[in-house]
C-alpha cells in the first residue's frame, strides 16, 4: 500500500507537467485557426457563422468531388471520378445482370394491365398494374 502511495506522489507531478504541456499545444494550435466567431453569443452572430461554415463545407465538398483538392492523383481513383466509376461501371453492370423477368410471366403481367385498366385504355401500361408489379417483384 506504501509502495502504491509513493509511486503515485512520484508520478503525479510528472503527469501533470504532460497534461499541462498537451494543453498549450491545443491552445497554440486553436490560436492557429483564428479568433472564434462564437465570442458574441448573439443570435445573428450564431446564425452568420453557421451559414459561413455550411458555405464553406459546401465549397470544400465541390472542390472534392471536381477533384481539386486531391494531392496524390496517381495512386488510385478519387472523388468525382469514383463516383463516376461507381455509376458507369459498377452500378451499371450490377443493373444488367438483373433479370426483371425473372418471377413474372407474361400472362402475370397481361392479367395485372387489365386489371388495373378498368375504362381507360389511353395507356400504354397503366401506373398501378406498374407499381403492382414492383411490389409483386420487391415482396
Amino acid at each position: 500500500n506504501t509502495l502504491l502511495n509513493n509511486h503515485i506522489k512520484l508520478y503525479i507531478p510528472v503527469l501533470k507537467k504532460a497534461i499541462n504541456e498537451q494543453v498549450q499545444i491545443q491552445k497554440e494550435e486553436l490560436r492557429s485557426y483564428g479568433e472564434s466567431l462564437l465570442s458574441e453569443e448573439s443570435e445573428e452572430n450564431t446564425h452568420s457563422t453557421l451559414l459561413l461554415l455550411i458555405a464553406q463545407y459546401s465549397e470544400f465538398y465541390q472542390s472534392a468531388i471536381d477533384g481539386r483538392s486531391i494531392k496524390n492523383i496517381t495512386s488510385e481513383i478519387k472523388a468525382g471520378a469514383r463516383i463516376h466509376m461507381i455509376f458507369h461501371d459498377v452500378y451499371t453492370k450490377s443493373l444488367q445482370a438483373l433479370n426483371p423477368y425473372e418471377c413474372l410471366t407474361d400472362d402475370d403481367i397481361r392479367k395485372a394491365i387489365m386489371n388495373a385498366k378498368r375504362l381507360k385504355p389511353k395507356q400504354l401500361i397503366p401506373r398501378k398494374a406498374f407499381e403492382n408489379l414492383i411490389r409483386y417483384q420487391i415482396g
